[in-house]
């Protein structure tokens, strides 16, 4: 790279006016459909103190699950900040300080961009829109369903139909942990297989570990995790292998929310599955994924997160979901779904008629059109080429009243 003025860094891009114009039409369906459930767009800065967005991780608490993630740098004063890595951990910050008197339950919504740090980049950007909503003071399984209903609403209002919404129990998984023994440095490598799906490694896991007599059912229960998916049919058979109340009670909710979410008519959009455990420490419940059919791409991301706030000085319970704005956009167009753009009039002018030109271009955007003024003189032809070259329509004031 010979003259880095002329380049964008890794992992970020330009967007150009029509795939802007695209991205912000998918951007207004979704933050429509957010607004109808009663959700108001709150922002945060985009770099905050890095101790922001660095949390714990589950099985080894001595690692910041977010940090590696995190894009980093120093102030003039020396104080280590942080691109916006997660806007989840940016609004509990924001409400624990700013909101903590308000009524609850709050209900956020927001379109941002976050900063995340990518190894080798895995095919993806390190700055990526996100549109969410995050429900904070209630946690119930209304709750719940209301975020599930509401993300996969946006993304059915945007143009995307094939697609569905798989939800799970980080609660369920850390019960059935519990049960069946296994020692800590076996359940974080168990857990990290299941994440990468890496059912090899799991059988390997569960073949050589050590637990007390009488587990089978549970080593039974991760090796079949893969096959547990489907509808509440899948609940029932998960019952089979789990005795205590914790794990029981997790089926029972994630049975009752798939009920609710009977009520939003979302019955076959949404499935369980028992293999879709929570990456991001915060998640203690409920976590759903959303997906396009036949790829492994996740457009909506998202759970309850009840333990998050007490990280900043306010204990208390919320769920809240992402969609990857730049999927779903990719998605959108892999399906060949439109957006029809409006179209501009270029008014045309010459020294002689300048201000009757830029009253009549006043008038039209008065009357709701989009218009452009350009400095033609009486060339009338280079004109015609230049809104040729555009796809517009063009106007002079010779010609007033007359479309060309």
């Amino acid at each position: 790279m010979d003259d880095k003025k002329l380049h964008t860094p890794d992992g970020v891009r330009d967007i150009l006016p029509c795939e802007m114009a695209y991205k912000r039409a998918v951007e207004n369906r979704i933050e429509s459909v957010f607004a109808g459930f009663g959700y108001r767009p709150v922002a945060s800065p985009a770099f905050e103190y890095a101790d922001v967005f660095t949390q714990k991780g589950t099985f080894d608490p001595e690692v910041p699950a977010a940090e590696s993630q995190m894009i980093k740098f120093l102030d003039n004063h020396g104080h280590l900040l942080a691109l916006r890595v997660d806007m989840t951990l940016a609004i509990a910050r924001l409400v624990s300080t700013r909101c903590a008197d308000m009524p609850m339950p709050l209900r956020f919504s927001y379109v941002t961009d976050v900063f995340r740090q990518r190894e080798n980049f895995q095919g993806k950007q390190k700055q990526v829109t996100q549109a969410g909503i995050e429900l904070i003071g209630e946690s119930s399984n209304f709750a719940a369903a209301e975020i599930i209903a509401a993300a996969a609403r946006s993304v059915m209002a945007a143009g995307l139909d094939n697609f569905r919404v798989d939800i799970s129990s980080v609660k369920f998984f850390r019960a059935a942990l519990s049960e069946s023994g296994l020692n800590a440095k076996n359940a974080g490598m168990l857990q990290a297989s299941i994440l990468n799906k890496d059912y090899v490694s799991v059988e390997k896991i569960l073949a050589d570990a050590s637990a007390p007599a009488g587990n089978s059912r549970i080593k039974q229960l991760f090796s079949e995790m893969p096959l547990l998916s489907g509808k509440t049919d899948t609940l029932e058979y998960a019952r089979n292998f789990v005795k205590s109340d914790e794990a029981l009670s997790a089926l029972d909710r994630l049975e009752d929310i798939c009920d609710i979410l009977a009520c939003y008519g979302l019955e076959e959009r949404v499935d369980c599955d028992l293999s879709l455990i929570g990456n991001l420490d915060y998640y203690n419940d409920i976590i759903l994924k959303g997906y396009v059919q036949d790829t492994a791409s996740y457009i909506i991301n998202g759970g309850q997160y009840d333990n998050l706030y007490a990280c900043f000085g306010q204990p208390r319970p919320a769920v809240g979901a992402a969609v990857d704005v730049d999927l779903l956009v990719s998605a959108l167009k892999n399906k060949g779904v439109t957006y029809g753009e409006r179209e501009s009039i270029v008014v045309a002018y010459s020294h002689s008629n300048a201000r009757e030109a830029l009253r009549t271009a006043d008038e039209l955007r008065a009357s709701g059109e989009i218009v452009e003024t350009c400095f033609f003189g009486d060339d009338l032809e280079a004109l015609k080429r230049y809104a040729g070259g555009r796809k517009i329509l063009y106007y002079t004031a010779e010609k007033k009243g007359t479309i060309l």
